[in-house]
This record gives C-alpha cells, structure tokens and sequence, in this order.
C-alpha cells in the first residue's frame, strides 16, 4: 500500500490529542454499494516483555479469503497507555505492516 501519515508520530498525550483534534474533521463515513474483491485484516501482539509490538498484515480476497500477501513489523513501545488513545501505542505498528503490503 503506498500510505504515509499526515503527521509525526506523538510521544505524549497531549501531541496524541492535537493529533485527534486536527484530523477529527477529515473522517468520512460513507455507505459504498460496491462489493469489494480484497479485504485486509492487522492483529497486533505484546511481546513476553511488554515492551516490543509484533503487527502482523494480510490481503485476502473476497469472498473466498484466499491469502493474498501478508507482512510483519515489530518495534519497541514507543507511546504510553493512555485511556481513548490505544491506537497511538498500538497503530505505529500497525500502520508501517499495512505500508509493507503491495496490494492496493
């Protein structure tokens, strides 16, 4: 997938909720009628130390989920839990799987 984030990876909650409040307003939701041919689908894992996060991609192809191409990325804990902000400790390593996956 050819993605890159709009912005720096935060460090703080306070970078986390600048992040959510500029970006809130560029969210879309709408209904699409077309059947989609590919899905993806991301797990991510704590390590044994709880320091390190393991992010595992896969393309599959609908609707017979045939494995298309998966991928792996792990880094250390670079984000502190912080209630309503999950995705910022966990999304770094989910976003650069995703990025690694040729499919489209």
């Amino acid at each position: 997938m050819n993605y890159s984030l709009p912005y720096s990876w935060p460090t703080t909650r306070d970078e986390a909720f600048a992040i959510l409040d500029q970006t809130a307003s560029q969210v879309a939701i709408d209904a699409n009628t077309l059947e989609p041919q590919l899905i993806a689908a991301v797990e991510i894992d704590y390590g044994h130390t709880g320091d390190t996060l393991y992010a595992a991609a896969a393309v599959l192809t609908f609707p017979d989920l045939l494995v298309v191409e998966r991928s792996l990325y792990y880094s250390k804990l670079s984000f502190a839990y912080h209630p309503s902000l999950v995705f910022f400790r966990e999304g770094e390593p989910m976003v650069n799987a995703l990025a690694k996956l040729k499919s489209d």
